[in-house]
């Protein structure tokens, strides 16, 4: 009796879910739809449209995008741009900062410059903002009788001058021991009679 009962409840039970079912066809057949909630269009689109609870059709014009970004990455092997990738539809989205450098330490820019720099070990693009110049200089050199000295940078070739004067006293000046060059005590005026001398020597006319 018990087992009766429980299949008569159970077949009016069905029953119901079939009318209903039979009625929610009847409706979207009508044009009646019951819209449900946002859903993707397929595994490989990020479309979402709204699917009918009754019969699954698409509701028409009524889309949206949306997308599930991935973490930060670089957008190839060899360069510095950062994107955003699509884990469903794998569509590009620039990063905010989109040029991320990993800078080395400051290094030679080239094997014959002198010019160092930060250079991106992904790119190789130079940071010359923050460049500096760093020459290997060898030891100074000279001749007998000639006090200018030289001396020469070991990477680019980058000469360097400096006058290295053996200094004596002379009246209103001095001389050199060595290149017999002078020099007056007061600038612009003659080490003999301190008159006003040539321009760009030490002497006055009278006095050559």
């Amino acid at each position: 009796m018990g087992k009766g009962l429980l299949s008569s409840k159970l077949f009016k039970c069905v029953e119901s879910f079939l009318m209903f079912a039979f009625f929610v066809k009847i409706l979207c057949l009508l044009g009646l739809h019951r819209w449900g909630q946002w859903a993707y269009q397929n595994f490989t689109s990020c479309v979402q449209v709204l699917v009918c609870d009754g019969c699954g059709k698409f509701k028409p014009g009524e889309i949206r995008i949306v997308h599930i970004w991935g973490d930060l990455q670089y957008a190839k092997e060899n360069s510095c741009e950062t994107i955003h990738v699509c884990f469903r539809c794998h569509s590009i989205k620039p990063a905010v900062s989109s040029i991320v450098h990993s800078f080395s330490e400051k290094t030679y820019v080239t094997s014959d410059s002198c010019v160092m720099a930060r250079i991106c070990q992904r790119c190789q693009w130079v940071e010359h903002d923050s460049s500096t110049t760093h020459h290997i200089f060898g030891e100074w050199i000279g001749e007998a009788g000639i006090c200018l000295e030289l001396r020469i940078c070991q990477r680019c070739g980058c000469l360097e001058e400096q006058e290295h004067h053996d200094w004596l006293p002379k009246l209103y000046g001095k001389i050199c021991s060595q290149c017999y060059v002078t020099k007056a005590v007061n600038p612009g005026l003659c080490y003999q009679c301190v008159q006003r001398a040539i321009p760009c020597d030490n002497v006055f006319y009278s006095c050559i």
